[in-house]
């Protein structure tokens, strides 16, 4: 009788572990490619960083003043079809960081309604810059 209930747990655990092996396969067959993620106001977003010799001139002119020893993060989305970064220093007085467009304008901060409104609108959020 052990020896019945030893087979039947063994099963059990082959088929547990087979089944999760399954669920890190594409619907194709293919194994996916794991990426690294980070939190973004709840939601988890990918990071996906890019050289800041990449970033438009005016963003590695703002990365020069602010990152002396700073911790700074960088996250773009698209809100109502436009580019849009969120930049935070942890130095900044306000933890929500500071809101800019492609060219590099102030679009808000610090103004929750704003921030609320933006993020509920926002897609294909990640972070490009994590010092």
């Amino acid at each position: 009788m052990k020896m019945k209930t030893i087979i039947y747990a063994l099963f059990i655990v082959l088929l547990l572990s087979t089944s999760s092996i399954s669920c890190n396969e594409t619907n194709n067959g293919e194994d996916t490619e794991m990426t690294e993620t980070t939190q973004y106001h709840g939601r988890t977003i990918p990071y996906s960083p890019v050289d800041s010799k990449q970033f438009p001139q005016w963003m590695q002119d703002y990365l020069v003043h602010i990152t002396n020893g700073n911790k700074c993060l960088i996250y773009q989305m698209t809100c109502n079809g436009k580019t849009i970064y969120n930049i935070i220093d942890y130095y900044m007085s306000c933890s929500y960081g500071n809101f800019y467009d492609n060219e590099g304008k102030l679009l808000f901060t610090c103004d929750l309604t704003e921030i609320e409104k933006t993020l509920k609108n926002a897609y294909d959020v990640k972070c490009i810059y994590m010092k």
